[in-house]
């Protein structure tokens, strides 16, 4: 995704998907979610990986999953929450 190859990075998601349940799966297919054209859907799978008991031991998800948080709402008209 980060090389701007979204049908690239789709095509991994059944990859993705028989991966151990972790905070970084769930964030990955949040972000395939988004850059399926679903932001709704994706800003829910990001507030569930933050809600999970084992996010906060993976302080190197923060950043991206409040990052890609804040694009779901700014892309569902809801700038302030986006910036919060």
């Amino acid at each position: 995704m980060l090389a701007r190859n979204v049908a690239g990075a789709a095509s991994h998601r059944d990859a993705v998907l028989v991966c151990s349940d972790t905070p970084r799966r769930c964030f990955i297919l949040a972000l395939l979610t988004g850059s399926e054209g679903r932001p709704a859907e994706a800003e829910a799978a990001s507030r569930e990986i933050i809600a999970r008991p084992d996010y906060p031991l993976r302080p190197e998800l923060d950043l991206p999953v409040t990052a890609s948080l804040s694009l779901a709402c700014a892309l569902l008209g809801r700038g302030d929450e986006a910036v919060q």
